[in-house]
């Protein structure tokens, strides 16, 4: 079910280190017209975020390696247009509010039907280029 309709696929590091959560999640994505860019690792993920500047970023805050929080902050300081998604098994109102704090845009709670996961990036990325028209048309 093909969603997206620009020529070019946008880029969405899917940073989750369960292999097999990560296959369903870039499936959904790729079937939706995403280039889904798989991470396991916080180090793997800093680094395809370096080197990709992904559109979206779908952040898992429990990694081996390091928090997801703290990934969030890194990301905002180095690409600060990256729209960040936090999809977590995490429930706390602490782990929320740090996550929109660190700059997450959505907090998705595990589980999650994936199909909502995918509309919600739609949302996202839609509600930000509307926003981003929209200032473009008044500073014009």
């Amino acid at each position: 079910m093909m969603r997206q309709t620009d020529e070019k696929p946008k880029t969405v590091l899917v940073i989750e280190d369960d292999a097999d959560l990560n296959t369903v999640i870039c499936d959904a994505l790729q079937d939706a017209g995403y280039f889904p860019l798989p991470a396991y690792t916080g180090q793997e993920a800093l680094d395809h975020h370096e080197a990709y500047a992904p559109e979206a970023v779908l952040l898992d805050l429990m990694l081996p390696d390091m928090d997801g929080a703290e990934i969030c902050r890194a990301f905002n300081k180095t690409l600060p247009r990256s729209l960040v998604i936090v999809v977590s098994a995490r429930t706390d109102t602490t782990s929320k509010l740090t996550s929109f704090l660190s700059g997450a845009r959505r907090f998705v709670t595990k589980p999650f039907e994936v199909e909502n996961l995918v509309e919600t990036l739609d949302l996202e990325l839609r509600q930000r280029e509307y926003t981003s028209l929209q200032h473009r048309d008044e500073t014009a």
